[in-house]
């Protein structure tokens, strides 16, 4: 028995479209939630990166449907991987599973036993790397 496919050009087409429609979706979703642990962690005001800090977009290709996330501000990324270094910190093995709280919430001497710069709060992270959080994102987004 032998099938002959003769509009795989155009189905492979169809079907990228279908995905990039729900890649979007997904992205829309992606968003709301790392702006929902920006605020849940209390990050920042009503300032440029609750508004508009984080953005997606889909770039298809042939074979291919990516989402991209990005940001325009400069300061994100020191949000997502802070300024000092835990490792130089806590070492390989005793990374906390809390954060250090925030030092604008510590009492000035509090202030003094923690290092120079920035903890990394990870809210970009904190999204992409729950499994949980994406397997709904992703299931709702191509049901």
């Amino acid at each position: 028995m032998s099938i002959e496919i003769t509009n795989i050009d155009e189905f492979k087409q169809e079907l990228n479209d279908f995905v990039s429609k729900r890649m979007k979706i997904a992205g829309h979703d992606i968003l709301k939630a790392i702006t929902r642990k920006v605020e849940d962690m209390e990050l920042i005001g009503k300032g440029a990166l609750r508004q508009r800090g984080y953005f997606t977009h889909v770039e298809q290709s042939q074979d291919e449907v990516s989402l991209i996330l990005e940001t325009g501000l400069s300061y994100a990324v020191y949000l997502e991987y802070g300024t000092y270094s835990y490792f130089n910190r806590y070492g390989l093995n005793s990374f906390p599973n809390k954060p250090d709280p925030k030092k604008k919430n510590m009492s000035p001497n509090q202030r003094k036993e923690y290092p120079k710069g920035m903890q990394p709060f990870a809210p970009i992270r904190k999204v992409l790397w729950n499994k949980q959080v994406m397997e709904e994102i992703f299931s709702d987004a191509f049901k």
